[in-house]
């Protein structure tokens, strides 16, 4: 409940701005989450791909936001502050949902993004029931951790009958570090150390000699030139980006030669695709993220759950507490834009 003075503060015009954000932000994000759903779905493989099963659940989770916690806090706002016809076990899921659960959620998701990325660096299972294992595991595994985790840390001593609790202010400040804070500092720090992280683009130099000989050996009319084989540091530190073959050679495969067999191995079949680009952008998305959760999170550490702190004011209060509320909301319809293109990587 809001308690209103006569110090230049609006309380009709505080509660339409409130009502109309409300349904903006609403219709914005189920746009953005919408498309981008709409993106990984169409593609049609995204069951056998973690990262795209991945983008999946944190833009359901979004959807869900809108059409749960947001929609609830609308409801609140149109019956004039009081919860007509809400029980109490929604209206307290939904407090914890956001910001909370919704917010950990995405961060973690973007730390197993980050983890996605180097273990496809290193090998890819081809069994298709595998890829279905791999992609749930990935998906389901920040939903699981927040069910765990924050759900029942939000809840904690609120007795949903009643409406009423004992939560303390401990309990309250452990919510916001778990909830916010850590799952945020750690996008970014995994975003940071997979960003400086050196992919390994072959195993190792002799295992990829020995492909190559091997394959030499196949086509003794296409034998490798001995001087290159003795010289492998030039092979491995710029690698070409066209299927590989030593000067006065025939491309295996090509048609000019058909006498030549199967085609030639390439460095791309011992190392990885570019995924810098993808790299650099999940980066910008998580430090995206922090900036627009974070100071959700100080506001609550530093003011509201500190008996200390020096008193805003009411209108600079509402200031304040909007700015990072909506900051927060506006989460959800900036990283999933930011996800779109991500998707393509």
């Amino acid at each position: 409940m809001y308690s209103y003075n006569n110090d230049g503060f609006d309380p009709i015009a505080y509660l339409k701005a409130n009502k109309a954000l409300y349904i903006i932000f609403i219709i914005l994000i189920l746009l953005a989450n919408g498309l981008l759903i709409f993106k990984n779905v169409r593609k049609g493989d995204f069951m056998y791909k973690p990262k795209s099963l991945t983008i999946l659940s944190l833009a359901i989770g979004d959807v869900l936001l809108a059409l749960f916690p947001m929609v609830v806090q609308t409801k609140v706002l149109f019956g004039d502050y009081a919860v007509t016809g809400l029980s109490c076990s929604t209206t307290i899921t939904s407090g914890a949902y956001s910001p909370y659960l919704i917010t950990f959620v995405y961060g973690i998701g973007l730390m197993v993004l980050g983890f996605e990325i180097i273990q496809s660096q290193k090998s890819s299972p081809t069994n298709k029931n595998t890829q279905i294992i791999y992609s749930l595991a990935y998906s389901s595994f920040p939903w699981i951790l927040g069910l765990i985790v924050v759900l029942p840390l939000g809840m904690a001593n609120l007795n949903i009958d009643t409406c009423q609790g004992t939560q303390t202010v401990g309990q309250a400040r452990a919510l916001v570090v778990i909830g916010i804070i850590l799952p945020a500092l750690g996008a970014v720090i995994t975003s940071i150390i997979v960003k400086n992280k050196k992919p390994q683009t072959v195993n190792s130099p002799a295992q990829a000699l020995g492909v190559l000989n091997s394959h030499s050996s196949a086509h003794p009319n296409n034998t490798m030139n001995q001087g290159y084989a003795q010289q492998p540091p030039q092979l491995y530190n710029q690698p070409p980006t066209q299927p590989y073959s030593l000067p006065g050679q025939a491309q295996y495969g090509n048609p000019s030669y058909p006498g030549s067999g199967s085609d030639a191995p390439t460095l791309t079949q011992w190392g990885h695709p570019n995924t810098q680009p993808k790299v650099n952008r999940l980066l910008a998305i998580a430090i995206v993220y922090f900036v627009l959760v974070s100071p959700l999170a100080i506001y609550l550490l530093s003011y509201i759950l500190n008996s200390h702190a020096v008193s805003l004011g009411l209108v600079l209060g509402k200031v304040v507490d909007g700015l990072v509320i909506w900051l927060n909301y506006s989460r959800s319809i900036v990283t999933p834009l930011m996800m779109y293109g991500y998707a393509d990587d």
